[in-house]
């Protein structure tokens, strides 16, 4: 986790072979002694370490991350986050690394996993929710429990426009979490509800370590726009294993396919079951076409869904 601190991740795709370093402050004061909580320590030490192993420095790639302003941070901190993103960019600069991503600034922290064989950023999980009829009722009831600290959380609800937002507004004056309209380009980050606009269709899109959602006019889907099947098979596409989906009380079949697409693409499934559903028409649907591992009653889907984020690797 990084907060105002940095994060460098090098990655040399020649050598199949990464790193990370990691420090506090940008720069030594007088009498400090070097130390890799600085900028330039932290970062040499580990180029010399790639150097060792055979790699060209000029060969690596760099992602940065953190250089977050603390909300509460005193006078003499309130800048560090900038300084130390100044800092990470001088020093990437001076060795001639190529910085590829930068998931950087804010006010919040940023959980980064790394693999140093195939340079991929693993970054936080995402929840999936689809519905339809009588399904702000269930999503309601399901992301009121959820904490400020749970996945990002993208929905699509059969609505028209206008409605979505006013939804979005009530639901933000309810939740721990952050709700509101999805606008093209949000980032899907933990703490956060985006939900489609009416009208429009949502998709997620991974960019370096972050997931963003698109938004788009195309043709309605199941006959539907926003469709639950357009946002489920983008993130089956784009997230995969890192991903919780769960289908709700709705009409028709919306979603089926891309609930399959998701389970197949090693994500967790979950649908409501029918005692508990208004209509049960898209998690039946979803169910009898593979794609659903478990149907869950409503007032235990939240604690499921906690459960099954938690334990995600």
């Amino acid at each position: 986790m990084v907060g105002a601190s940095v994060a460098i991740a090098f990655i040399d795709r020649i050598q199949n072979v990464g790193g990370m370093c990691h420090f506090i402050y940008p720069q030594l004061t007088e009498g400090d002694k070097p130390s890799t909580l600085y900028a330039r320590p932290a970062t040499l030490q580990l180029l010399r370490i790639f150097s060792k192993s055979g790699s060209s420095i000029g060969a690596l790639e760099a992602y940065i991350f953190g250089g977050a302003t603390h909300p509460d941070a005193n006078d003499d901190m309130l800048h560090v986050g900038e300084d130390n993103l100044a800092a990470a960019d001088k020093w990437l600069e001076h060795y001639g690394v190529r910085v590829i991503s930068r998931d950087v600034g804010g006010n919040h922290g940023r959980k980064v996993a790394f693999n140093t064989v195939t340079g991929e950023i693993v970054t936080d999980k995402v929840i999936a929710i689809g519905a339809s009829t009588g399904g702000t009722e269930a999503i309601r009831s399901i992301i009121t429990q959820f904490s400020a600290i749970m996945p990002g959380v993208i929905i699509v609800q059969h609505m028209p426009p206008g409605f979505t937002s006013m939804f979005a507004e009530r639901l933000n004056d309810q939740c721990s979490m952050s709700v509101k309209e999805a606008e093209d380009g949000d980032r899907v980050m933990q703490g956060k509800v985006l939900i489609a606009p009416g009208d429009y269709h949502m998709e997620i899109r991974r960019s370096g370590g972050m997931y963003r959602v698109k938004l788009n006019q195309h043709e309605k889907v199941c006959g539907h726009r926003p469709s639950v099947e357009v946002l489920l098979n983008s993130v089956a596409k784009h997230v995969g294993s890192n991903a919780l989906a769960i289908i709700l009380t709705g009409m028709g079949n919306d979603g089926a396919e891309g609930m399959l697409a998701m389970h197949n693409a090693g994500s967790r499934t979950l649908a409501q079951d029918e005692a508990s559903s208004v209509v049960f028409g898209m998690p039946k649907v979803a169910f009898q076409r593979g794609g659903v591992e478990k149907l869950v009653p409503l007032n235990r889907m939240a604690k499921e869904a906690i459960s099954i984020t938690a334990g995600m690797n």
